[in-house]
């Protein structure tokens, strides 16, 4: 995994913002420590309050409303959105919210991807999509409760940790600017 991690940032040259800052690009001789820095900055805690804030919305059906300021898939699609707005004020992440409509059981429903990009220094290197779902399903009552903390609130504060963590570690200039756009989208 390693080398996989030296990959994204490796081949690139970096530039330092001030003489007492030395950045170094990834080799295979760095990138190990690397990579264990950025896993160290992983928070179990702040894990454990995105799971919790995105179980608490009641529902996070596709059909339990955008509206609501305390039920409803809009309440966890604004979490997202502000985790991500929170850490593009520190960096040169960009965030948007894509809108699209999709049928649910003869409801057509407004739904939203939530996407927060890194932007990489080379614009021909292609990107990394990071992606998961913040829905959650009741099959017996599409209004009732579905918290969903394994349908996929999990996955989702996974991946806002690895977001938070990735463009902080970049933002500190403590990593590079990864060569490729790195996506993260709900």
């Amino acid at each position: 995994m390693a080398g996989q991690f030296a990959g994204l940032f490796g081949a690139q040259s970096m530039v330092s913002a001030s003489p007492a800052l030395t950045l170094v690009p990834l080799n295979s001789a760095n990138s190990t420590a690397a990579f264990s820095e950025w896993v160290n900055q992983i928070d179990s805690v702040r894990l454990m309050e995105h799971v919790s804030a995105l179980t608490h919305c009641g529902s996070r059906h596709v059909s339990s409303g955008n509206e609501g300021a305390d039920w409803g898939i809009g309440v966890a699609r604004r979490y997202i959105h502000g985790q991500f707005s929170a850490m593009a004020q520190s960096s040169a992440a960009v965030v948007e919210t894509q809108e699209f409509f999709a049928p649910w059981s003869g409801v057509q429903s407004a739904l939203y991807n939530e996407i927060a990009t890194l932007p990489g220094t080379d614009p021909t290197a292609g990107a990394i999509v990071i992606g998961a779902h913040y829905d959650s399903l009741n099959l017996q009552n599409q209004n009732g409760s579905a918290p969903g903390a394994n349908d996929n609130a999990s996955g989702c504060a996974g991946i806002l940790e690895i977001a938070r963590s990735l463009n902080r570690l970049i933002a500190e200039r403590r990593l590079p600017r990864p060569g490729r756009t790195i996506r993260f989208i709900w």
